[in-house]
């Protein structure tokens, strides 16, 4: 299966449900424990996907770049996720 526009969507679908904003807070909750992250501190999100997490890393004040095939797939989430991060 290949993570097409459609693929896409299903995902960002999945984290608007009940479960997937559970496991979303779950997966956040154990980053800031296992990383804990400084505001200015870089960040290199491999396989970013539909740039779920990349606000996420932001809020936290640190410099992101996502990278990930296809570029359609993140290219809005990119658009809108303001001049701190980078998109490849």
């Amino acid at each position: 299966m290949g993570f097409d526009a459609t693929t896409a969507a299903k995902y960002d679908q999945w984290y608007r449900n009940p479960k997937g904003q559970y496991a979303d807070a779950q997966e956040k909750e154990l980053f800031l424990r296992l990383v804990q992250p400084r505001k200015g501190q870089s960040l290199l999100d491999i396989g970013c996907g539909t740039g779920h997490n990349l606000e996420f890393f932001m809020e936290l004040g640190l410099d992101v770049t996502g990278l990930t095939v296809p570029k359609p797939c993140s290219k809005q989430q990119y658009i809108s996720s303001g001049p701190e991060s980078s998109y490849i």
